[in-house]
């Protein structure tokens, strides 16, 4: 049974309670039974071989948990464990009786069958996420997985495994690490062939929360991570959402899309200095922090675009342009999000223009008007309209939301002046450039 199923368990029963006098008068309960309705569904194939031999070796009694996030969402993760060349299977799954409990097991192929190796309980109500990780180029990956307890996302368990033939099912998952984590990044930040380990965190005692990094390597002489390098992140990030890295002339750059205290959105970066075997957290050529300049109201997240290069929301101030509310007589500045590469101490490269309307739940591309044209977003009036630059009061073409009723597609109306005409813009032109989010 799937984990949303198993969540309304109780109602099932609550309710076939409450029936059973008129469905068994109907004999309708002859039909099915509770049991029936809460037993795991059943695979084909492969995968249907799979599920008899897990069902016989821990029951039915059970229903599977699916990772919440990451690559691998299914019950059912696959990985050659042991290089042997063939996958094991690692199946997440909770008992009925013990819905808390979640266990991790591992199935092993003996020629056409699957044996059940191993079986252990985890740190946690829920699944977050599962991955894997190269922690000594031995070619035979390490398990991670971030344990969350439900409805609790903020702080995930997060435990490295290693995995092994064993002959009591109870040694052959070996537990590495377990930390308490906001994000994590697993990567071969030196180069080496090993994989280390990135993972932000907090000191749940001090007064004020101080977010920091750090970056663990795995020892085999003492059978255990140590300690690398270790960094505080800017006093703004209240709360890690989204990680990435890309690598540049060697050299790792790590970002992280983060909540702000004032509900605003910023993105904190650090790079892994190879040569100094420390992380740091760069300023720019000011000397000011970086969050001030990806600090933006709306949530916009970072892009990772084909080349693998993270390209981060920084914000300008679009000079000239305004919001006016003319119900309340109020100006309000206009930024425009520039999507820019970092490069070794600020951003270099700017590709994409964005001015973001939150009020119409809009983004209009700019950058090819931008040098030329102010915005006057009007919200009362929900008109978005274009000035030329050296004259302020020549409209040059505007967009205009009509008021909408029900669940329909947003709609809007664009106004092209003559002057615009005459420089080659069409509706067509302009409509390329509005986005809805």
């Amino acid at each position: 049974m799937n984990r949303g199923a198993c969540r309304v368990r109780r109602l099932l029963l609550i309710a076939v309670c409450c029936l059973t006098p008129l469905l068994s008068a109907c004999g309708v309960l002859d039909v099915f039974s509770v049991d029936s309705l809460l037993r795991a569904p059943k695979l084909t194939g492969e995968n249907a071989r799979i599920q008899r031999s897990f069902e016989e070796a821990v029951g039915k009694d059970l229903y599977l948990i699916n990772p919440l996030t990451g690559t691998f969402r299914s019950a059912f993760v696959f990985r050659d464990l042991d290089g042997d060349g063939s996958d094991e299977a690692l199946v997440f799954y909770a008992r009925n009786e013990t819905p808390s409990e979640i266990h991790m097991h591992c199935m092993d192929r003996n020629g056409d069958e699957w044996v059940s190796v191993g079986d252990m309980t985890g740190n946690g109500s829920e699944v977050y996420s599962v991955d894997f990780i190269d922690v000594d180029a031995d070619r035979e990956p390490e398990i991670i997985v971030e344990w969350t307890v439900a409805d609790s996302k903020r702080n995930k368990t997060l435990a490295v495994y290693s995995y092994r033939q064993a002959s009591s099912f109870s040694e052959t998952f070996s537990q590495l690490t377990v930390l308490q984590v906001y994000d994590y990044i697993a990567r071969d930040f030196d180069f080496d062939g090993k994989d280390e380990l990135l993972y932000l965190s907090s000191d749940a005692n001090a007064q004020t929360q101080i977010i920091k990094a750090s970056l663990i390597k795995y020892d085999e002489a003492a059978g255990g991570f140590l300690p690398i390098s270790e960094v505080e992140l800017s006093w703004m990030v209240e709360l890690p959402l989204e990680s990435y890295c890309d690598v540049a002339n060697g050299t790792y750059r790590i970002y992280f899309d983060c909540l702000n205290f004032d509900d605003s959105y910023l993105t904190e970066i650090l790079i892994f200095d190879r040569e100094n075997t420390a992380l740091l957290r760069p300023f720019d050529e000011q000397g000011q922090d970086l969050c001030l300049r990806t600090k933006r109201a709306e949530r916009i997240l970072c892009r990772t675009d084909a080349a693998g290069v993270v390209r981060v929301p920084v914000r300008y101030l679009y000079d000239g342009s305004v919001f006016y509310d003319s119900e309340t007589d109020v100006n309000a500045d206009v930024y425009l999000t520039e999507f820019s590469v970092f490069g070794t101490d600020d951003f270099e490269e700017t590709n994409i223009q964005y001015v973001y309307v939150p009020s119409e739940n809009c983004r209009m591309r700019v950058e090819s008007f931008s040098e030329t044209c102010v915005m006057r977003i009007q919200t009362a009036e929900r008109q978005i309209r274009f000035y030329r630059r050296e004259a302020p009061d020549k409209l040059m073409f505007s967009v205009s939301f009509p008021e909408q009723s029900g669940e329909a597609s947003p709609q809007y109306r664009v106004y092209i002046s003559s002057a615009a005409q005459a420089q080659g813009i069409t509706e067509e032109t302009v409509s390329r450039l509005i986005e809805f989010v």
